[in-house]
């Protein structure tokens, strides 16, 4: 890929240029946003100073904004695959972000209202996320931030790379002491070769915080938010769709990066999640489920009984959990444990055995271990459903008892 340095020349004094002409083998010469032909530049041509180190940082430089390095950065509308309200163990909690030494709480509605220092005698890095391909951002100037309110104690932003698991550099911004933002600029420097770059949310000896945004970024100014009569906002819109996206293609268990997959779209944000009353499937053009009264919606019928419905999703599904009769085969190498069942299952079910206790035959008890599932027997009047075990030949043959306790599921779901 070819720049046109006559091109970035130009640049360098015009605001509110987004591209810069660059030639491809497979395109031709056409114009690149600076996002898109930042990955194309190798790391000698992205070293400070650069004509085009000063062209990709000219929207910072003149007061526009640059893009957010950070995943899930929007603490009011958190992803959080997770799906916890409180997270005391260090670990992951909302997508790509840990804690250690904290705690971290979400509302109702979703939202992070609490992160604290649960250490009374020391400032601690209560919330951090790992950044990827930390080498991407030697010898680069970046800007970290974070804004808060309901401040308890002292807050620092805090920003550390890494060589071979050793602290090899370690900033804190300013302080705040009260709600704000805290900001710091720093340089990876070009002889590190970080293993690991990490930024933190630093709070004081049993300090608490509610979070409400972060920003990492390349340049030396913060254009995460800005104050506004007396008060601080964001100035950007965060892209909840874009973080939804971001954080899928990471474990929100282990933080590993997975690749593109499909996830449940309803884990957009926790924070706005819907709330289903009713569904209704019918014949006909016309729906009958609901009439508006008023501003509100009412069902056309009564609640259905539970019962019923019950009884209509076990031919689906059931767990089984209890005692029941068993019996041996002539030989005794199988055991056969007949289930009654209250609904008739729809197909066939998939069988997953959780637990078998003990097994007592002839008025004796024989250790459940070793009974491994072989295949269900079906039940003849479909009232009842039967399992079959390998076991033991020793056991006596043709013998009738009990199994003190069977626990599995019956799966007949479509």
């Amino acid at each position: 890929m070819g720049i046109k340095t006559n091109e970035l020349q130009r640049l360098e004094g015009v605001q509110g240029t987004d591209s810069i002409l660059a030639d491809t083998q497979e395109a031709g010469t056409g114009r690149l946003s600076f996002a898109q032909a930042a990955q194309f530049f190798d790391r000698e041509l992205m070293r400070p100073g650069t004509a085009v180190e000063r062209a990709l940082s000219s929207k910072a430089e003149l007061g526009r904004n640059s893009r957010n390095i950070l995943i899930n950065w929007d603490f009011r509308r958190p992803v959080n695959q997770n799906g916890g309200t409180r997270y005391t163990e260090s670990g992951y909690t909302i997508d790509r972000w840990k804690i250690v030494n904290g705690g971290l709480s979400l509302g109702d509605d979703g939202a992070v209202s609490l992160l604290k220092n649960a250490d009374t005698g020391t400032p601690r890095n209560c919330l951090f996320q790992l950044i990827d391909t930390p080498e991407t951002y030697v010898g680069r100037t970046l800007t970290f931030s974070v804004l808060c309110k309901d401040l308890q104690g002292t807050l620092f932003a805090t920003a550390y790379a890494n060589k071979g698991g050793t602290a090899d550099s370690g900033v804190t911004g300013a302080s705040i002491s009260s709600d704000g933002l805290a900001s710091v600029t720093f340089t990876i420097a070009e002889d590190s070769a970080p293993t690991e770059f990490r930024v933190h949310w630093l709070l004081s000896p049993g300090g608490s915080c509610v979070p409400v945004a972060a920003k990492l970024e390349l340049g030396e100014r913060q254009t995460l938010a800005r104050q506004v009569e007396g008060g601080w906002e964001l100035i950007d819109p965060p892209d909840y769709a874009l973080q939804y996206a971001l954080c899928s293609q990471y474990s929100p268990i282990t933080g590993e990066w997975v690749g593109s997959r499909h996830s449940n779209q309803n884990l957009l944000d926790n924070s706005y999640w819907i709330k289903l009353y009713a569904a209704k499937l019918e014949l006909g053009t016309v729906q009958t489920l609901a009439h508006k009264e008023g501003d509100a919606w009412a069902l056309n019928d009564p609640p259905p009984d539970k019962a019923l419905e019950l009884a209509k999703c076990q031919r689906y599904q059931q767990k089984i959990r209890g005692t029941f009769a068993i019996g041996t085969n002539e030989s005794g190498e199988f055991l056969d444990i007949i289930v009654p069942l209250p609904v008739s299952m729809r197909a066939v079910p998939s069988v997953t055995v959780s637990e078998i206790a003990s097994v007592y035959l002839g008025g004796q008890a024989y250790a459940a271990n070793g009974f491994g599932f072989r295949n269900t027997t079906g039940g003849g009047d479909r009232a009842h459903f039967g399992l079959r075990f390998a076991c033991d030949p020793a056991l006596p043959q043709k013998t009738a008892g009990i199994v003190g306790l069977l626990d599995c599921l019956l799966d007949a779901n479509l």
